[in-house]
């Protein structure tokens, strides 16, 4: 039989996960962790919820005449408790550990947003630039997914950034955003093409640029169609790619190298008819 002690767990472990994965300044490092590190972290902080919920509970029943103080929704559990199961005699701790289970649960919920609009008030900025700050803080780092710290360098400078795939793709654009689980990348492109496969030369094919501005001028959209999801595990290379330069590389380049031309033997033994 399951003890008791393993649901206490599984709840402070519940509470804290969606803590973690709600609050700004916990959910770039906690999105990125995993097996005993999700628990642990899961744990802590539901720990200290929970700590909380009872101080908060206690303070709203410390005046009750009662020595086991009820709170204000044991008689409807009781009720409950009595419907499903009225053979069995429900204790007033266990009343109490459901009502603070239940504000710890909803402090799960609340304090990210108590907190957000805290650091909103405090830095006198909006809810992109916190949530900015706080990915940008840990860019550095192993909490937070691949090229991370070119993505907030790339935002700093205005310089878009050039994604080399797997398949020898490139994307030369501006990284907006990833997916919660911070496996994916949004890229708006402005160029795109591929590395030749001899020596490796950017090749840039499509140019995106005439149909931004076309969009602009129209008021149709402002380009969101165009985004492309690039999985992180995808992205073999990627460096800022300035085209102010582009002219200055051309001209300190190395040739490309010429494909020799068939001889005339080639030619036989290769179309032997």
């Amino acid at each position: 039989m399951v003890k008791p002690t393993v649901f206490i767990i599984l709840l402070i472990s519940i509470v804290g996960y969606i803590f973690c994965k709600n609050s700004h300044f916990t959910s770039p490092k906690f999105s990125k962790s995993n097996g005993y590190h999700t628990f642990l972290l899961s744990a802590c902080y539901g720990s200290g919820i929970f700590v909380l919920a009872f101080v908060l509970y206690w303070l709203c029943n410390s005046d009750s005449d009662n020595y086991f103080f009820v709170g204000f929704l044991s008689p409807l559990l009781i009720n409950i408790f009595n419907d499903i199961a009225p053979s069995i005699y429900v204790p007033f701790w266990f009343l109490n550990f459901v009502q603070v289970s239940l504000i710890a649960l909803s402090l799960s919920f609340v304090t990210p947003w108590i907190f957000l609009l805290l650091a909103m008030l405090f830095s006198k900025s909006t809810k992109a630039d916190v949530m900015y700050g706080a990915f940008s803080k840990i860019a550095d780092t192993d909490d937070l997914s691949e090229f991370s710290s070119l993505f907030f360098l790339s935002n700093e400078t205005g310089i878009p950034i050039a994604f080399t795939l797997s398949n020898r793709k490139v994307y030369v654009g501006y990284a907006f955003h990833g997916a919660k689980h911070l496996n994916d990348i949004m890229v708006l492109p402005f160029k795109s093409g591929y590395r030749c496969d001899d020596e490796l030369r950017l090749e840039l094919v499509t140019d995106y640029q005439p149909i931004f501005d076309y969009l602009l001028k129209n008021e149709e959209d402002d380009g969101a169609r165009f985004l492309i999801t690039i999985p992180i595990r995808e992205i073999v290379h990627a460096s800022l790619h300035d085209f102010g330069y582009k002219d200055l590389f051309k001209e300190h380049e190395v040739p490309k190298k010429d494909k020799k031309k068939p001889t005339f033997i080639s030619r036989i033994f290769k179309n032997p008819h």
